[in-house]
């Protein structure tokens, strides 16, 4: 198991307000893997960041959106487990982890990624329609329009209803390429 720090950012912080989590590294504590070595270091982190509380915490105390093995800053926000609602975590005085997963925020971050996938396919379909009028394809040009149709009706007919973020991540709409977020 690993410990992380949990900060709450201030309304006012650069970022805005809510959470950022640190995995401290083991060679950053030295010999002591203490709790008054994470905690020491946490002080430290909290003064140059700005942060306004944090606690440490077990990772597996926190939603799993939030954590994973294969986080990586290098890496677009889709590409580990736990990048996809990070924005969607917020700070919680009453869960013991002190954050949970806003299911609002998750859900607009969600349909965020698929419209930019649907909207990759609008564009895709509108070449397909333009070589069939081209071709003076009717029926072609019918069958492109309902796709069309079911692409733009996705933000409104697609049902984002879910219990938490990771079954959340798992919906995803069938006229769409799978989701690899």
């Amino acid at each position: 198991m690993m410990k992380v720090i949990v900060f709450k950012r201030p309304d006012d912080h650069w970022k805005g307000p809510g959470i950022s989590v640190h995995n401290v590294h083991p060679a950053a504590l030295g010999d002591g893997k203490t709790d008054d070595a994470y905690d020491l270091i946490a002080q430290k982190i909290a003064k140059i960041r700005g942060f306004s509380s944090y606690v440490i915490r077990e990772s597996t105390e926190l939603p799993a959106s939030l954590v994973g093995e294969g986080w990586n800053r290098r890496l677009p926000d889709t590409a580990g487990p736990n990048r996809y609602f990070r924005d969607a975590v917020v700070w919680d005085d009453t869960e013991p982890s002190k954050c949970r997963s806003d299911m609002a925020k998750a859900r607009r971050i969600h349909m965020d990624r698929i419209r930019k996938v649907r909207n990759a396919q609008l564009v895709a379909k509108d070449i397909e329609q333009a070589k069939a009028v081209e071709a003076r394809d009717t029926s072609a040009q019918a069958t492109i329009a309902r796709e069309k149709q079911a692409l733009r009706d996705i933000p409104q007919k697609f049902d984002l209803t879910a219990p938490d973020a990771e079954a959340l991540k798992r919906k995803w709409p069938r006229e769409l390429p799978n989701n690899t977020g």
